[in-house]
């Protein structure tokens, strides 16, 4: 199983302007005080998907199957008690990777919680030097502001590249031959 659970109320982009308010700081990484009705509902939303993700990875440990969740690695999701208990947790794995080492042309960097899975194939950081990628030997796009279609760039570098999707399948195809493998391991 795998959630990426959507940045939305955990994302930092929204303390600068100009973009939408912050919802959430490091001091409350649950949810600000006296916010608006709307700005209340996203907050509870992403309380939700965060412990709906991260009781469902306990569910996947307990039954022995693979499980992993993603977010940018500046999100502040990765403050929220649960995640962090769970990514302290035995048999769980945090890594890094840069977007741009699988295609993007924006250098954004996620983190991935795996449980039972190795995901150490999806850890490719940028080596970046005066924001030229190391991999297209181009600069970064900025993902500050809205492009020409008035999205905000935060929106649309979102998504999971394609390239990254299909390494995650591949890490989730190979998690039951090492499970296998470690259990027959315990007999020897």
């Amino acid at each position: 199983m795998h959630f990426g659970v959507p940045r939305g109320s955990w994302s930092r982009a929204r303390d600068a302007p100009p973009g939408p308010p912050p919802l959430r700081s490091i001091e409350c990484v649950m949810g600000l005080a006296d916010l608006s009705a709307k700005d209340q509902a996203k907050v509870d939303l992403g309380n939700c998907m965060m412990s709906f993700s991260v009781s469902c990875l306990h569910v996947c440990r307990r039954m022995r199957i693979s499980g992993a969740m993603g977010n940018p690695a500046t999100s502040r999701i990765w403050l929220a008690p649960a995640v962090v208990s769970l990514a302290r947790s035995p048999a769980s794995q945090v890594v890094a990777t840069d977007f741009c080492q699988f295609g993007t042309p924006w250098g954004k960097r996620a983190k991935f919680l795996g449980a039972l899975i190795d995901l150490s194939s999806i850890e490719k950081l940028c080596k970046r030097k005066n924001n030229v990628c190391s991999a297209s030997q181009r600069l970064h796009l900025n993902l500050q502001g809205k492009n020409s279609e008035g999205r905000f760039w935060t929106e649309v570098a979102e998504p999971c590249p394609p390239r990254l999707c299909l390494a995650l399948a591949l890490a989730f195809s190979e998690a039951p031959i090492a499970l296998k493998a470690q259990g027959m391991a315990r007999h020897l």
